[in-house]
């Protein structure tokens, strides 16, 4: 993104008001991104809990804050910095996702990884997984970007990204995904799926 940033510089120094709007659709896009990526991450690692039964990687906030908290004091410093980061990640995750989509973490409490859960699941939750990964994914954007840096057309990948991406994320892989996860809830409570403790 850096690196993309300063090409933009590059090719448009030569007139301030091109260069202003390019650098205010590029911080725009970036915003935009991260929250792409975000909810990409977030709904991956709900997908892979309730589908895969060896998959462990996702935690939420509390489990991290009391990992944190029990691990501080023989930590360095950088990592202590580290820790804050990661913990601040996390946390705007679980808020942005508690709007995008409330039920999703109802799920990821509640639920875990049965085969009638993982059936439920991908059956309502399937089409967007994979919209999420083809177009949502660190890996996309970063794909995205080398190719756009490449072709030297990082200007229209950035208008791309900004406005395209974001109608199919707001309009419709939010509302899909929100349909997903509340039939999915409502069919594994009716079906008697194994509830957490």
């Amino acid at each position: 993104v850096g690196g993309g940033a300063w090409l933009l510089v590059q090719k448009y120094e030569h007139s301030p008001w091109q260069l202003g709007l390019v650098l205010a659709l590029a911080a725009a896009t970036t915003v935009t991104s991260s929250f792409h990526t975000t909810m990409y991450d977030q709904f991956k690692n709900l997908f892979l809990r309730l589908t895969h039964p060896s998959y462990r990687e996702a935690e939420d906030v509390a489990t991290a804050e009391e990992r944190y908290r029990a691990e501080r004091a023989t930590q360095p410093f950088v990592i202590r910095v580290a820790w804050q980061i990661y913990l601040f990640y996390i946390r705007s995750q679980e808020n942005y996702g508690r709007k995008f989509d409330p039920n999703a973490q109802r799920l990821a409490r509640q639920f875990s990884f049965t085969e009638r859960n993982a059936a439920i699941y991908r059956k309502y939750a399937g089409p967007a997984m994979r919209l999420w990964r083809d177009l949502f994914g660190f890996g996309s954007l970063v794909f995205g970007l080398a190719v756009s840096i490449g072709c030297d057309v990082i200007d229209y990948y950035l208008l791309f990204r900004l406005l395209v991406l974001n109608a199919v994320f707001y309009g419709y892989l939010r509302p899909a995904q929100r349909r997903a996860s509340a039939r999915a809830f409502e069919e594994m409570a009716s079906a008697g799926s194994a509830m957490l403790s």
